[in-house]
């Protein structure tokens, strides 16, 4: 758990740092590559934007798996970068981080 939130901590902070350097506006690329080196420049281990593969009566599908454990949705596009940043966890019930974290049903 310790683990999950330091991670999950480090992705905020840098979001929060690329956005107040930035603010709205740019392409979500652009905002995606410079949270990636914010990420790597703070010893993470960072891969974007994962096809994971399911194979069904014999065909493959590339979207098919999504890995279900910590992810972040981030709007880019907001005056102040709390607002868009919701945290979606497993089995996490009270994360004491600054984010609005979904349960899954």
């Amino acid at each position: 758990m310790d683990n999950i939130e330091a991670i999950a901590k480090d992705i905020v902070d840098a979001a929060y740092k690329v956005h107040k350097e930035f603010g709205p506006g740019l392409l979500e690329t652009a905002y995606q590559q410079c949270h990636v080196y914010e990420l790597r420049k703070r010893g993470r281990q960072v891969y974007t934007e994962l096809k994971l593969p399911i194979i069904y009566d014999g065909q493959q599908f590339d979207d098919g798996y999504r890995i279900d454990e910590l992810g972040f949705l981030i709007n880019w596009n907001v005056k102040l970068i709390k607002n868009g940043i919701t945290g979606v966890a497993n089995g996490i019930v009270e994360p004491s981080l600054p984010v609005k974290f979904l349960k899954k049903s």
